[in-house]
């Protein structure tokens, strides 16, 4: 197996990965890594061998922070918008997944969303005087509600805490 590493030129970032089996010159993995003007990665195609090639978009704020990550499948446009509404199942792709990122006065997580079929879940960040960057723990609200196979269901996932006092 060869991997083949492409870097920008002027900034020294990974462009793109091309894997290979040493007897075969045709690839099993070609992943290409667009980024914005700050070079923050914009998208990830991670299969453009197939067609079935499922890209990884992110969207940033203006203070170059991670605001949305999603996946779209073949031909799909990547959001602008970290408040749009989520792509219809069927333009997800493979492993798909939807997330936003909500931050608070002083630049810490606040809140993580999954932007789930059936409704959104909820994932709050708890923080403490002592440690004011640190997250102490992290709450579902009860009021989030999860998919399952028999319809939507409310959340029953318990209160992460790591003990930092």
């Amino acid at each position: 197996m060869l991997r083949e590493y492409a870097y920008n030129a002027q900034t020294g970032a990974l462009d793109g990965i091309v894997g290979r089996w040493e007897t075969n010159t045709s690839g099993f993995q070609d992943a290409t890594y667009p980024r914005d003007a700050v070079g923050n990665v914009t998208t990830t195609i991670t299969d453009n061998v197939t067609a079935t090639a499922t890209r990884e978009c992110f969207l940033y704020d203006t203070r170059n922070r991670l605001v949305r990550a999603h996946t779209a499948a073949p031909g799909i446009a990547c959001l602008t918008s970290e408040t749009a509404a989520p792509l219809a199942s069927g333009s997800r792709g493979v492993d798909a997944y939807d997330t936003r990122w909500m931050f608070d006065s002083i630049n810490r997580i606040d809140k993580r969303i999954d932007m789930l079929p059936g409704g959104a879940g909820t994932l709050d960040h708890q923080y403490d005087s002592g440690h004011p960057h640190a997250v102490t723990g992290m709450t579902e609200p009860a009021t989030t509600m999860r998919p399952t196979s028999t319809g939507v269901q409310p959340a029953s996932r318990p209160i992460v805490d790591w003990g930092i006092a």
